[in-house]
């Protein structure tokens, strides 16, 4: 009887490996893309332009006058600039107001948040287009002290430096077109960094050392290193001094407005091989950075305004519509390769300005802008998407805390013969009992049980005769059928 019933079990055991054998693999890049269902989070009232996540903040920046929770109901006064928990999704306390729009968020990843604009007051204090904030407190950080004489549109961080771009022409009382160089921490300017670009800087980002730029200027550096660049440029990025190649635009036709002229984003992709260029004549173009060359260009029906990339896949915001006038696919994902369309990608926007600006970080995708739904669900200006990789954001001050886990409720161990520790008194009981009797467990002292699989929980003895038998498991069985018995009450 022992060897049939090892048989029997051995038998289930196999049939339960092969069921699992068969069960079909993953598809490798749904593992790998984003979900195009926004996850609950919070929202603005207004149009958002910037977003930076620093640790488990989410800091946006725009026009608007109040921030939601992610209950969608609970409002909060705020100005131009909100900071949300990344992993509640909810509006944090601290409050750091702009008297107008805030067009750059920044951060090192450490320590400190730059905030950029058309601002000249923020966080309570006169400071004008330029701030910096503590990460971890958000108080405004006074040691950081520029002085511009106009408007910033962006900024960026890089080995100890600041980067800033937009419409000044004066940096801390100095002469400095449209871009400066300033020290992280105090915001002394690099005098020895002169791009100089003719006009309106829009981006900027860097790669080992060039830093590239974009915007609505024709040509780039100073005296001798004067140049022409139509919209996008590299350069040296301890001097300014203009580096090759040059990524070659045409300039605009008889039939293309002025509002067709210039670039909106340049970005380097992270293994530094390519660059992308978004434009207000509707393209994404993928350049090779080495050599100017373009490789790969794709038209969407409204302007390119936020470019972001990871593994395989380039992550675009536009507006006006994607491949067909007023599609609502504001959002949409390329292949790095040749910039094919995933088509499982597509979030639904319902507002025509769409994706403003986009963010990765931490297995998250965040995307504001001017919509208020995503696929029909509410979303004021504010969607996040989680990846496979999302384990929720970590502070920068340490690990998240470890969640308490919810108490597992401990039967009866009073119970006689209930040795799967479940409660309940029924032929699973019997059937671990008489597995127990064959030699294919063994006896657990506690409950719930730790590994079901391999051990019975106490009250095998059902009949309290010190043996655990087959015995024990037909009284078992007789009770969960009704048949009554002395030693196993129902």
């Amino acid at each position: 009887m022992k060897a049939g019933l090892r048989t029997a079990v051995a038998m289930l055991i196999a049939s339960a490996l092969l069921a699992l054998a068969l069960v079909a693999a993953p598809n490798a890049r749904a593992e790998s893309a984003y979900s195009d269902d926004r996850v609950a989070f919070g929202g603005i009232n207004g149009v958002t332009v910037a977003v930076q996540a620093v640790g488990d903040q989410v800091w946006v920046g725009g026009e608007f006058t109040q921030a939601v929770d992610a209950d969608l109901s609970t409002t909060h006064a705020r100005n131009n600039l909100a900071v949300f928990d990344f992993n509640t999704g909810d509006v944090l306390p601290m409050v750091a107001d702009a008297n107008s729009k805030v067009e750059a968020i920044e951060t090192d990843d450490t320590s400190t948040v730059w905030v950029g604009g058309n601002f000249s007051e923020i966080a309570g204090e006169q400071q004008a287009y330029i701030a910096a904030f503590d990460a971890v407190t958000g108080e405004l950080d006074t040691t950081f002290d520029v002085s511009l004489n106009f408007s910033v549109y962006a900024l960026h961080y890089n080995d100890g430096w600041l980067y800033i771009g937009g419409d000044f022409g004066e940096v801390n009382g100095l002469s400095s077109n449209k871009m400066a160089r300033v020290d992280a921490v105090t915001g002394e300017v690099d005098t020895s960094f002169n791009a100089h670009p003719s006009g309106t800087v829009r981006s900027i980002d860097t790669y080992d050392d060039r830093v590239y730029v974009s915007g609505l200027f024709e040509m780039v550096g100073t005296g001798a290193n004067t140049v022409a660049r139509r919209w996008v440029a590299g350069f040296d990025s301890s001097t300014g001094v203009p580096a090759g190649p040059e990524f070659a635009v045409p300039p605009l036709s008889g039939n293309e407005g002025t509002h067709k002229a210039g670039f909106r984003r340049a970005l380097v992709s992270p293994d530094g091989n390519f660059l992308y260029t978004a434009d207000n004549r509707n393209f994404i173009t993928q350049w090779d950075r080495l050599t100017g060359e373009k490789i790969w260009d794709l038209e969407a029906e409204g302007d390119i305004q936020a470019v972001v990339t990871e593994g395989e896949t380039v992550y675009l915001g536009t507006h006006d519509g994607f491949l067909e006038k007023n599609d609502e696919r504001l959002l949409f994902a390329l292949n790095v390769a040749d910039g094919s369309v995933d088509n499982e990608f597509a979030p639904l926007q319902n507002s025509y300005m769409g994706t403003l600006e986009l963010e990765l970080a931490q297995g998250a995708l965040i995307a504001v802008g001017d919509f208020t739904t995503v696929n029909g669900v509410s979303s004021p200006r504010l969607a996040v998407f989680h990846g496979p990789d999302w384990n929720g954001a970590t502070p920068l001050n340490g690990p998240p805390p470890t969640p308490t886990p919810e108490p597992t409720p401990t039967p009866d161990p009073a119970l006689p013969g209930d040795v799967n520790c479940d409660g309940l008194l029924n032929v699973a009981d019997s059937l671990v009992i008489a597995q127990y009797s064959a030699g294919l467990r063994t006896q657990s002292a506690a409950c719930p049980l730790a590994d079901a699989a391999t051990e019975i929980g106490p009250g095998a003895d059902v009949n309290n005769n010190g043996v655990i038998n087959v015995a024990d498991a037909l009284l078992v069985a007789q009770c969960t059928v009704g048949v009554p018995n002395a030693a196993c009450p129902l």
